[in-house]
């Protein structure tokens, strides 16, 4: 008779993914929107309000100067240089982690770690 309740399967319970109260997940959600809301929102709002300040025609005629236009052609210049190599060289980077030695051959290998390898089962 024990060795039947050997070979009986357990029930798999779901761990929780955090064991945190709801009142200290919900201050540390606080305070990400308030660090978002003073260092990034307060500086945009501020700097929108700054350019439009003596109106539309005035935010126009300055986009018209010489250095105006040259700052904005730099700015798309780099970012046009930069995003290809971010991901250039992103893909390389992911393409070149190295996989735990216990998930090389298993789709799942017990850890929740699934393989993201081209040609990985």
């Amino acid at each position: 008779m024990a060795t039947t309740a050997l070979l009986r399967p357990r029930a798999v319970v779901a761990a929780r993914a955090t064991t945190e109260p709801v009142l200290v997940k919900a201050l540390l959600v606080a305070a990400a929107v308030s660090f978002l809301l003073l260092f990034l929102v307060v500086p945009l709002v501020a700097v929108f309000v700054q350019a439009f300040e003596k109106g539309w025609a005035a935010y126009l005629a300055a986009l018209g100067e010489p250095m105006a236009l040259s700052a904005l052609k730099l700015t798309l210049l780099t970012a046009g240089v930069a995003v290809p190599l971010n991901l250039l060289f992103g893909v390389a980077a992911a393409w070149t982690r190295k996989a735990p030695a216990s998930a090389c051959c298993a789709i799942d290998s017990g850890s929740g770690w699934r393989s993201g390898f081209p040609g990985s089962p």
